[in-house]
């Protein structure tokens, strides 16, 4: 008897998450609160949602080492019972794009507004950045049918920050979360290529 309720037990327990997973997984294809694709965050796992099935999906991990890492090659499964017991950050729901912030160090003494002209530049000649501010404004549109969403400004901006001996100009500007490090990249390429022909003060220090 013993055993029978030893086993009985851990069959019910066994099939309460099975049928919790099964209607999580409706819920899941009801509400959508996330598809496959978009980049989700739960807890310190970040990753792009690979395959949603009936009990479970599947997340392939991007690094964390930085803002916006890149896939590790990593697949990790998780029971869909995981949307009711834990917080599920979606990177991508609602906005196809999310704001980026770049942060270049210039010197104190150089010509500030020359150094920002430059910036922007660089930012506005993206093809991946200048064409996403109107293609977000439409999202913001539409989701404020069902939702109120305000932004004041969509374009690339440019705040200013003085830093003990220096100058800290940090670039705001709209992209796509996969694309962001490529982004980055050709951003730092151009700020360099800049800073060689004298267009850059950059500040080179610790």
């Amino acid at each position: 008897m013993t055993l029978i309720s030893v086993v009985s037990a851990a069959m019910t327990i066994a099939l309460r998450e099975l049928i919790l997973n099964f209607f999580c997984g409706l819920y899941i294809k009801i509400k959508k609160p996330f598809n496959v694709e978009d980049r989700i965050q739960i807890d310190d796992l970040k990753g792009d949602v690979m395959s949603i099935s009936a009990l479970d999906f599947e997340v392939l991990e991007v690094s964390t080492k930085e803002e916006n890492g890149q896939s590790t090659g990593i697949v990790v499964t998780f029971p869909n019972s995981v949307v009711f017991s834990k917080a599920i950050k979606n990177i991508n729901k609602g906005f196809k794009y999310v704001w980026n912030e770049l942060t270049v160090k210039v010197k104190m003494d150089s010509d500030l507004p020359n150094n920002k002209k430059e910036l922007y530049k660089i930012v506005n000649g993206l093809e991946v950045v200048k064409n996403i501010p109107k293609k977000m404004k439409e999202q913001v549109d539409i989701t404020n049918a069902t939702n109120r969403v305000y932004f004041n400004n969509y374009d690339p901006i440019i705040y200013t920050k003085l830093v003990d001996d220096h100058i800290e100009p940090t670039i705001r500007y709209l992209m796509h979360p996969k694309k962001s490090r490529y982004v980055e990249s050709v951003i730092w390429n151009k700020i360099y290529t800049s800073y060689k022909n004298g267009k850059i003060d950059l500040f080179i220090g610790n």
